[in-house]
């Protein structure tokens, strides 16, 4: 642990005080690397290490909130999406550090606003919420299901937050493995007899995987391990939606 934050400090040191958004998201993989714990099909956050040495993280949310809207625009569709996606994980991290300890983000929620309807950082010269960046960036913008498995919580029910930074050469490569690492974690997602276990994410964001439930099950067919003799078991299969556990990932 010591010798990362060494580099982590040396990183920060040789940086460009010339703001320029690196699109290889390279601080944020840093923290990722060091603060977010591989247990195979899930991850874990050392928040509390995290809230005690968070200088480069603090500084690639900054790098983020310096990003004009002029200049987003003026990026590939790629760039665009590998922005938001890390952004939605970065932030929500920040949301949890700043009240950690607490036993789920939800706890931050009031008797009448959420979590994701918190205004607690600034993108694009405004003050603005999780929601917003997921809801009416992402999902209106680019209509890319597999998004759901990227963007995370902060809760055990979600999918892994991954240890590397999304970026644009490798998006495509990233989105395709964070979905597959998702369906096939049979805690999340898995046939058992005539009943095909989801998570309740298929349940909120339904329709952004298709219309109709035969429509969602050939969406995520090819993301399962399943063999091709259990496809006709799996077609006949009725959804049900597991429930969500919202206890923090820590």
């Amino acid at each position: 642990m010591k010798k990362n934050i060494f580099l982590i400090v040396l990183s920060f040191l040789l940086r460009t005080s010339i703001f320029s958004f690196q699109h290889d998201h390279s601080l944020w993989g840093k923290t990722l690397d060091v603060f977010v714990k591989d247990q195979g099909k899930t991850t874990i956050v050392d928040y509390r290490s995290l809230k005690e040495n968070s200088f480069l993280f603090e500084e690639y949310l900054e790098d983020l909130s310096g990003v004009t809207q002029d200049e987003f625009n003026g990026w590939e569709k790629e760039e665009q999406l590998a922005f938001l996606i890390n952004a939605y994980n970065a932030f929500t991290v920040k949301l949890i550090i700043d009240n950690y300890p607490l036993k789920s983000i939800k706890d931050l929620g009031g008797l009448f606003s959420n979590p994701w309807k918190k205004k607690f950082f600034t993108l694009f010269g405004e003050k603005t919420y999780l929601d917003h960046i997921e809801h009416d960036l992402i999902r209106k913008k680019f209509k890319e299901p597999r998004i759901h498995a990227a963007v995370n919580c902060a809760s055990i029910s979600c999918p892994k937050l991954s240890k590397r930074a999304y970026v644009a050469k490798n998006l495509e490569e990233q989105l395709e493995e964070a979905m597959k690492e998702f369906m096939q974690d049979e805690n999340r997602n898995h046939l058992l007899k005539d009943k095909l276990y989801l998570s309740s994410i298929f349940k909120w964001y339904g329709r952004d995987f298709g219309e109709k439930e035969k429509e969602i099950k050939d969406f995520l067919w090819p993301y399962f391990n399943f063999k091709e003799e259990e496809k006709s078991l799996y077609n006949r299969a009725r959804i049900k939606y597991l429930p969500y556990n919202w206890s923090l990932n820590d």
